[in-house]
């Protein structure tokens, strides 16, 4: 086992605290693989006379933590307590490029992204070719980006870097490159992304100007951990004690370590003593710390000038971490979780001890010694239970469902209701759905500024309407024009609604907010300037299908088939043109499934081709009247983290996708059919 000579690394008895073996680096116990090298891999001798305190190896802890979880990490703290020397002492011992971006200072944006230079080839010609900047390298090769100052957000290199960092934590496994000609490039696996900022205004007597508060939307993204504004006395005399070669002892007890688990799939977390028991308790500590830590009249994180927030994306990370950490006791794992993603969020160790004190009093108690990961018995919990009595009842649904249908048959009754002629009113299809849920031709109007000539009749059952509202879909009435501003002495006239219209018309969302997010890569595209929604009534799923996330698009319409038979017409026979649709997709699944092997373009083709696609996914700008219907009418936003994966193609033959529909507005992307990404899944939508 190979140790760090130039550092004092262990106490009496105590095991290493950081140890470097030939392919990882363990900090406190968290293991991390090493890089692939690179041009800015820092230089071991630059940290060579740095003597790390107690306070550092649990920074480095924090930062290792992150990096086996792949969540960015934000500093906040003041100046000069060892943020940019931890990561870029990191970089060097685990071999990975060190990017550091001053958002602060005046950096030249070509050190940063890159730019064009002109050189001379090896016949002596001068010919222009791209450099990679810093951030680039890092992106494109690897490494640990160190966002400086990250809330100075007033300065011209984040307008610039802002955007990709933006793609990045949404994400995306490519991003754009204008300065290259729009350049598509791959986010390579092992990138990481650290940020650094003093807290906005002033706190505890400095003043920190110039710096904003994060919103919930970039805050939300992050783990936030809070750091001291100055180094204790204690600290500043060991570091400089040990720096002079003095003896210093050096402590970190057992509890301060942590280890990465046997990597539980989340999916099967279920079946481990106390996960169930844990999941709802921290639902109930995080509404009690929202309420503690927010607003005017706030007990928890007074002092502090960041607002704290809380949100899905934190109740997830706790569930990534145990699913990563955890070795067999369930309550330290979930006691470590909250360590790294909420204690780390306050400043005050009160607010801490009073998190660990709501974790202490929610501790699981097993029925037995053993919590060892090990397979659900009957009658062990009142979930289980639960679930296999829902089991019991949809068997018996499915068994009832059969019986209905044959009684049908022996009638002569064909299966399902028949779709012709059905003709709900406005009134009877809102309240079988909700207000909420229907989107109409009163919404049209006064949205789009358009009165439909005449109202299609609705071509869904009262039974199909009501399978609908169980499954969260809408009813939306679609057309193909829309009224805007006019120039001239004309003051309004009917436009085809098109994306490019819809983007002129609608600037500002309910929230002040942006409706559109800032991108102008597809303003030349066909799906863009010429694809309008096919009008009529349409039944969209409000947020993506279950089951469609981390799927590439092959794999998605596997889900939307199982959907249909399953779920969407659960008990009835589907409509023909379904039922040819699915037959058609499984005769040509396979040779698809080869293409994206071989040629992505055609399999991209080949997928918008199929029948099966047309019939249950969106256009994007039908994507796109969906969330501004909602946005405008119901000061709703549907798909505020996610996005759908249409039906069209750009020129290049990536597939579009419509989501992120946040305060910086909705994005349109494009992806290669075989992309599988966690915040890209699939709405279905049918008429």
């Amino acid at each position: 086992m190979e140790r760090i000579p130039t550092m004092k690394k262990e106490g009496p008895g105590k095991e290493p605290y950081i140890i470097e073996k030939a392919d990882t680096v363990s900090y406190l116990g968290v293991e991390i693989k090493k890089g692939e090298g690179g041009p800015l891999v820092p230089e071991r001798h630059e940290s060579e006379n740095y003597f790390y305190t107690e306070e550092d190896y649990e920074l480095r802890r924090e930062i290792a933590t992150s990096i086996a979880l792949n969540k960015p990490l934000l500093f906040e703290g003041g100046t000069g307590i060892g943020k940019t020397s931890a990561v870029a002492a990191m970089c060097a011992e685990l071999d990975t490029n060190f990017c550091k971006v001053s958002f602060a200072r005046d950096m030249a944006i070509e050190d940063i992204i890159g730019g064009k230079t002109i050189v001379k080839d090896e016949e002596g010609r001068e010919i222009v070719k791209w450099y990679d900047g810093n951030l680039m390298v890092a992106v494109r090769h690897g490494g640990i980006a160190l966002l400086d100052e990250y809330n100075f957000q007033g300065s011209k290199v984040g307008s610039r870097v802002n955007p990709i960092i933006d793609a990045i934590l949404n994400g995306r496994k490519e991003i754009s490159l204008p300065e290259n000609d729009n350049e598509r490039v791959q986010v390579h696996p092992d990138f990481r992304l650290v940020a650094a900022q003093n807290p906005p205004g002033t706190e505890e007597g400095q003043e920190f100007t110039g710096r904003e508060q994060l919103s919930a939307e970039t805050f939300g993204r992050w783990t936030f951990h809070k750091l001291p504004l100055e180094m204790s006395r204690d600290m500043r005399d060991k570091r400089l004690a040990g720096m002079m070669g003095e003896e210093v002892d050096i402590k970190m007890p057992e509890e301060k370590f942590r280890r990465l688990g046997e990597g539980v799939p989340m999916r099967e977390l279920k079946d481990i003593p106390g996960m169930t028991h844990w999941r709802r308790a921290a639902l109930d500590i995080l509404d009690q710390l929202k309420a503690q830590s927010t607003g005017a009249d706030r007990k928890m994180a007074r002092g502090q000038r960041q607002r704290l927030y809380f949100n899905p994306r934190l109740e997830q990370g706790l569930i990534n971490y145990v699913s990563h950490f955890y070795h067999g006791d369930v309550n330290q794992v979930w006691k470590d979780a909250f360590e790294h993603l909420i204690v780390g969020m306050y400043k005050d160790e009160a607010d801490r001890a009073s998190v660990r004190e709501l974790l202490s009093l929610n501790a699981y108690v097993p029925q037995t010694a053993d919590t060892k990961r090990r397979p659900l018995e009957a009658g062990e919990s009142g979930q289980e239970e639960t679930a296999e009595t829902w089991e019991r009842v949809a068997a018996f649904e499915d068994k009832l469902a059969k019986e209905i249908s044959g009684l049908e048959a022996e009638l002569g009754i064909p299966p399902g209701e028949a779709r012709e002629g059905v003709a709900l009113s406005l009134a009877d299809a809102e309240k079988i759905l909700g207000k909420e849920s229907m989107l109409g031709p009163a919404d049209v109007e006064r949205v789009f500024g358009i009165k439909p000539e005449s109202v299609p009749n609705i071509p869904f059952s009262r039974e199909e309407l009501e399978r609908a509202k169980e499954l969260g879909e809408q009813l939306i009435l679609q057309v193909d024009t829309m009224v805007q501003k006019a120039s001239g002495l004309v003051s309004r006239e009917k436009v085809p609604l098109t994306l490019e219209n819809l983007k002129k018309k609608f600037t500002k969302a309910h929230d002040d907010g942006k409706v559109f997010y800032e991108q102008d890569w597809y303003e030349k595209e066909d799906f863009f300037t010429n694809e309008k929604p096919r009008t009529g009534w349409r039944l969209t799923s409000k947020e993506v299908v279950e089951g469609t996330l981390s799927k590439n698009y092959l794999e998605q319409t596997d889900v939307l088939v199982e959907h249909l038979t399953k779920e969407v017409f659960k008990g009835v026979k589907p409509p023909k043109q379904y039922e040819d649709a699915i037959v058609e997709f499984k005769r040509e699944r396979s040779k698809i499934e080869g293409l994206m092997e071989s040629d992505w373009q055609e399999a991209s083709k080949a997928l918008v081709d199929l029948k099966i696609t047309s019939l249950v996914r969106e256009l994007p700008v039908e994507a796109m009247y969906r969330l501004i219907l909602n946005d405008q009418s119901r000061k709703d936003k549907p798909l505020p983290s996610t996005y759908t994966w249409t039906a069209s193609r750009g020129s290049g033959g990536n597939l579009v996708n419509v989501g992120d529909f946040d305060s910086r507005g909705a994005s349109v992307y494009s992806d290669g059919p075989g992309l599988r990404d966690g915040y890209l899944g699939v709405s279905l939508s049918r008429s």
